[in-house]
């Protein structure tokens, strides 16, 4: 069998799941939104070129909808289009740890493994069998790791994944999106 996993860490020792993922979660929907309103501010010349009036409009709920919709069918076309925030984590026990593997699209690629990569409490916990084991992880860690991967791969189906900013309509930005954009023009005025 063929093993690669990327983006994979390892919770740590002692540290509570549920508790780790209440803060996580605000964290990554932060992060998405700012990448969101990124996003909008770089392409709305492109998005008003094709969609006229869009680009001149102030940023409200309506505006959101209107870009998000025109940005959505700007990326119809390509399976991991541009605009694509979705962020996910699969989450799977074995032997008593919790082993996370991050999903992220394209535009919010980052939002969720920029977070993990800096966090104490979790560490890169990544194997691919057709890869150099990295100089900094010993042989028996790397063997640690495969036989890890194995066990869990033998059952995907037992993960939960939880849904971050899973399907990130603005439904659910809209209301941080507005409240930063509003705070970032007021200091420019």
């Amino acid at each position: 069998m063929s093993t690669k996993v990327y983006d994979a860490y390892r919770l740590a020792k002692g540290i509570d799941l549920w508790g780790y993922l209440r803060i996580l979660q605000p964290k990554v929907l932060d992060r998405t939104v700012d990448r969101y309103l990124e996003y909008f501010e770089v392409g709305r010349a492109e998005l008003a070129a094709k969609n006229p009036g869009l680009g001149e409009k102030e940023l409200d709920s309506k505006t959101i909808l209107e870009l998000d919709k025109a940005c959505r069918e700007a990326g119809e076309t390509n399976q991991h289009h541009p605009f694509d925030f979705d962020v996910s984590m699969a989450i799977h026990e074995h032997e008593g740890r919790f082993y996370f593997r991050a999903f992220e699209g394209m535009a919010s690629r980052g939002c969720l493994t920029g977070f993990l990569d800096e966090d104490s409490r979790v560490e890169d916990f990544h194997y691919q069998d057709q890869s150099d084991r990295p100089e900094e992880i010993s042989r028996q860690a790397w063997a640690h790791r495969r036989g890890v991967w194995e066990a869990i791969a033998e059952n995907w189906e037992s993960r939960v994944v939880l849904g971050i900013v899973k399907e990130a309509k603005v439904d659910r930005l809209a209301v941080p999106m507005l409240e930063k954009y509003r705070a970032k023009t007021k200091k420019r005025r």
